[in-house]
């Protein structure tokens, strides 16, 4: 059975609920604090960055078509 990839675009700022179980920030909100200007510029780098509620001072990074995207619930404004 093929992937069907949410297509999102992202913009800094927004934010989601990770909803991956295997995901390191699992149940908890994320922001969006950094897009990368041409996805997949690089197989191995982030294309989307984000900080974790309460921790907005550490980045993490992700890469879009990713299992981590995948499990991300946009916490509606």
């Amino acid at each position: 059975m093929p992937v069907k990839y949410v297509e999102r675009k992202y913009e800094v700022g927004q934010k989601y609920l990770v909803d991956e179980p295997l995901a390191k920030h699992f149940g908890k909100n994320i922001t969006i604090s950094k897009v990368e200007i041409e996805y997949f510029s690089s197989g191995t780098d982030a294309d989307v960055y984000y900080t974790v509620e309460g921790n907005e001072h550490e980045e993490f990074g992700f890469q879009v078509h990713s299992i981590f995207e995948q499990g991300l619930k946009v916490i509606p404004e």
